[in-house]
């Protein structure tokens, strides 16, 4: 049996992790991440997502202040495709805007 149909399924998953010890009461964590999908069209085969914590400490044990963003670029939705030897699905997910919170952690 041959077929002409040639088809390239390649995804890469890549991710960047950066923490930023400023003092023993001020830190920043980055948590950054990039999805790459050859199998798609152009327009959505790229997704980048970044989630930002901030940490001030202003009393060991007892006051924390923190500020906390999540999906920072405001990417709105997630395709995937997979392809095995019986089927091809497509999973579609709708995503949670853009938010950024401020907490405050008290122990007494």
């Amino acid at each position: 049996m041959k077929t002409t149909i040639t088809n390239d399924f390649t995804n890469n998953i890549s991710f960047l992790d950066l923490s930023f010890m400023f003092s023993k009461k001020f830190n920043i964590q980055l948590q950054s991440e990039r999805y790459f999908f050859a199998n798609l069209d152009s327009n959505n085969n790229k997704y980048y997502f970044l989630d930002l914590e901030a940490r001030y400490t202003v009393k060991e044990n007892k006051l924390t202040f923190f500020l906390s963003g999540n999906n920072l670029f405001n990417t709105t939705t997630f395709k995937n495709y997979n392809i095995t030897d019986i089927d091809i699905s497509k999973t579609e997910y709708k995503l949670q805007p853009r938010y950024i919170l401020l907490k405050m952690e008290f122990r007494f």
